[in-house]
Parts: C-alpha cells; structure tokens; sequence
C-alpha cells in the first residue's frame, strides 16, 4: 500500500487522509504488531507514535513508513481552519 504523494505542499483530500490513517493502522498491527498502548490512528495516539515510537519500535520493517504517515496526519490536522481550502 503506497498512496503518497511525491508533491508534500498538496493539500490531502479527505479520503487521501482517510487512506493514509488506514495503512498507518495496517503497518502497526499487521504481522508482529507494533509496541504501543493503542493501536489507533486518533490524534492523541499519532501523536505519541511520532514522540515515543521510536523506543522500541525504530528497528521494525515499516516504522519509517509509519511515521512518515502519522507525521502527514498530524501535520494536516494542525494546519489553521480556513487553510485547507484553495
């Protein structure tokens, strides 16, 4: 499942954002799931997966894919209302 974009300024659709929280979901529990206390793709939980994942999760096949995908979520939620529209 690869649904990024080459151009990072584009804004995100709804499902394209949609479709990334889903295959972050998909990397963290697939196989041998990631250690984390949830395995959702809620805010709070993206948040604490791009602070504190990397402790025992970095050397996991999927973890940089994984943050790449919580680190666009996030960054897309916390853009100022009113942004997103062109």
């Amino acid at each position: 499942m690869n649904t990024m974009d080459s151009n990072p300024t584009r804004e995100l659709s709804l499902a394209e954002l949609l479709n990334r929280r889903s295959e972050f979901e998909y990397l963290i529990t697939s196989r041998k799931p990631f250690q984390l206390p949830s395995h959702e793709s809620d805010i709070d939980s993206l948040r604490f997966f791009i602070n504190n994942g990397h402790k025992s999760n970095r050397f996991r096949k999927n973890f940089k894919r994984a943050k790449l995908l919580a680190t666009e979520i996030i960054e897309h939620y916390d853009k100022p209302v009113g942004s997103n529209d062109q």
